[in-house]
């Protein structure tokens, strides 16, 4: 199992790693950060999208580490507890 931080959220993905873990823009992006800074708006938002449609899935709720996810995920839960 591969652990993934971006920001202080803390993805804990279900496949072989590479030994070294990067920024995630750095990792993932053509250019990295700086390229997606240099471009600026809209593709901040853009990439950040298309980000979280991948990491999500692979994402384990339960074992995330983030306090502020933890937060997040628990208020989700008391929200919708009483919707049918």
């Amino acid at each position: 199992m591969r652990t993934l931080a971006v920001g202080d959220w803390v993805c804990h993905i279900r496949h072989a790693a590479p030994r070294r873990i990067k920024l995630l823009a750095d990792a993932v992006h053509p250019g990295g950060a700086a390229a997606i800074k240099k471009a600026g708006w809209p593709l901040p938002g853009q990439v950040k999208h298309d980000w979280a449609l991948r990491i999500v899935p692979l994402m384990d709720f339960e074992q995330n580490a983030s306090p502020s996810f933890r937060k997040l995920r628990d208020g989700l839960r008391r929200l919708f507890a009483g919707i049918p």
